[in-house]
């Protein structure tokens, strides 16, 4: 966002090229395992880390650009709060996604290409919103964005635990992750760098991550593998939809709220 200054809304084509690199990974690792043993991964992994390190010493520094006010004090603490709840939610409901999909389709005897072609259809969805995220948001607000977002994870939770026999619902479903992770994910980049400013940005995206990806995603991994085979998938994936309502209404009760009230005060 520092590199970026006024030109914030160009975060999701950067990211963009994250889903790229997953592609690649996915497909990449894939063949390599086929060639070579399991225990070759770590080094894979070791490798790419370094690759990584090696780029960001190329990286020139950001300057940061004063904000003045601690922004944090005049967005007020009850919305982060609820951001970060809002956000360890979706997260959880991902959880049986991550965690169970394949599994999930098997059972339903669809074939291992279809069942990896749904998986590539998601993040290609989520690739095509990063590539127009940009216009997005020039014609919607962040909340905006975000409560539709998580009523189609609503939506795309209940199709997946009650229509995943129905092909075409079940490749619906999966287009949907463009709203439910991409959409969802760029407008926390911004409500970070909006809350958090220049000074607090490093904490900001720090709580961000692990309350989310790392918290919400392990609760989400946990009861999903606790009831998984107690009460079955529908039920685990019910439950993700439940999550998925809550977070709407905490972030349509808290997020964004007192944004437009300020600015319907200074109008």
């Amino acid at each position: 966002m520092f590199h970026l200054r006024q030109q914030s809304h160009r975060y999701s084509q950067l990211r963009f090229w994250g889903s790229v690199g997953f592609i690649v990974a996915v497909v990449g690792i894939g063949g390599l395992l086929e060639s070579y043993d399991i225990v070759s991964l770590p080094y894979v992994i070791i490798a790419l880390l370094v690759a990584i390190w090696l780029i960001s010493l190329l990286t020139p520094e950001a300057a940061i650009m004063p904000h003045g006010d601690d922004q944090v004090g005049i967005i007020g603490r009850s919305e982060v709060l609820a951001f970060f709840c809002v956000y360890l939610l979706l997260q959880l409901a991902h959880g049986p996604y991550y965690v169970f999909f394949s599994i999930y389709l098997h059972d339903f005897q669809y074939s291992t290409s279809i069942i990896g072609f749904l998986w590539a259809l998601g993040v290609i969805a989520e690739i095509c919103l990063f590539l127009v995220m940009r216009r997005l948001l020039k014609l919607f607000s962040l909340r905006q964005i975000l409560l539709a977002s998580i009523l189609l994870s609503v939506c795309r939770w209940l199709l997946i635990a009650w229509k995943a026999d129905h092909l075409a619902l079940l490749l619906f479903a999966q287009l949907l992750h463009a709203a439910t992770f991409g959409a969802a994910h760029v407008v926390a980049i911004h409500l970070v760098h909006d809350y958090f400013g220049s000074r607090h940005q490093g904490k900001g995206q720090a709580l961000y991550s692990s309350l989310s990806f790392g918290l919400g995603g392990m609760l989400g991994s946990l009861y999903s593998g606790y009831l998984w085979e107690s009460y079955g998938p529908q039920v685990v994936y019910s439950l993700a939809a439940l999550a998925s309502s809550i977070a709407f209404i905490f972030a349509a009760i808290w997020i964004g709220r007192a944004r437009k009230q300020e600015k319907a005060a200074i109008i």
